[in-house]
């Protein structure tokens, strides 16, 4: 492949000069991501869902990361950078 793959942007915390509050979606389950961070695709725990009013979505995520531990990051949905996780073990 010529062109490396992209890293998922993280997204900023909501402040008022960004526009609208971002509608917030939790859930009682938490669906499982894999997404590209520092060029290794990693399993994430999502926290919440935000739906930004300019129509981008960013999901909260937890992971776990070399060297560092459990950190929460947001990031922008990007379909080359993030993708549901498998759920089975095998």
């Amino acid at each position: 492949m010529s062109e490396e793959e992209p890293d998922a942007v993280e997204a900023p915390p909501w402040r008022p000069d960004l526009g609208p509050e971002p509608r917030m979606r939790r859930y009682d389950t938490p669906p499982l991501l894999l997404v590209r961070i520092e060029g290794r695709w990693r399993r994430c725990v999502v926290e919440a869902r935000s739906d930004w009013a300019d129509g981008r979505v960013a999901y909260h995520v937890e992971l776990t990361l070399p060297g560092v531990g459990t950190v929460y990051r947001t990031y922008w949905w990007d379909p080359r950078t993030m993708r549901p996780a498998p759920t089975g073990r095998g």
